[in-house]
């Protein structure tokens, strides 16, 4: 197997394993949407691509990469795709309370940290760029948002239904807001 299409693995409430061999090229978006019992996933050395929102909406609680991916790292619990500066994904169950992203990620994908109930802080790398369509979307612990001077964009619902926030910085260099932080704290 190659590639693994778009929604292939979407509502497969009973999957609690999934062995990816070498030769995997491709992971396409919400390939294992709605996985309730995947709690691990392990992406080999050769995949090459991971579509944004390839795990939206499960039970992981781990995200590894396999030894020698050019393209892929693993930091702080995030899925990171070096190659581009995109943070693809964290583990929704992971039960840290903070993530540092790393320096170098200019993108935020679509869904990346949603639903990460148990985070409450993240430090956000100076360079970043956008923050994708539901990248925070009910991340509802998280006390502050205090995004870089660098961010120009916030995609449709980047930070819906953080209940828990009392602070928010937003770059001056933010040009557009569209249906984000409702139902803030603050």
């Amino acid at each position: 197997v190659e590639r693994i299409g778009a929604g292939c693995f979407d509502q497969s409430y009973r999957l609690k394993y999934v062995l990816l061999e070498e030769g995997l090229k491709t992971i396409g978006t919400e390939s294992f949407a709605n996985c309730d019992k995947l709690k691990q996933i392990v992406i080999p050395a050769s995949v090459t691509e991971i579509e944004e929102a390839a795990f939206i909406d499960n039970h992981l609680q781990e995200i590894q990469v396999a030894p020698g991916s050019q393209a892929f790292t693993v930091s702080d619990g995030a899925l990171i795709n070096t190659r581009e500066g995109i943070l693809i994904a964290y583990p929704e169950y992971s039960e840290a309370e903070s993530c540092i992203i790393p320096e170098g990620t200019t993108r935020i994908g679509n869904f990346a940290f949603y639903r990460a109930h148990h985070l409450k802080e993240i430090t956000f790398p100076d360079g970043l760029l956008e923050i994708g369509h539901g990248a925070f979307l009910s991340c509802n612990h998280l006390t502050a948002i205090e995004l870089p001077d660098s961010v120009v964009r916030l995609e449709d619902s980047a930070f819906g239904d953080n209940g828990d926030a009392v602070r928010l910085h937003i770059p001056a260099g933010v040009t557009e807001i569209v249906n984000n932080f409702n139902d803030l704290g603050i």
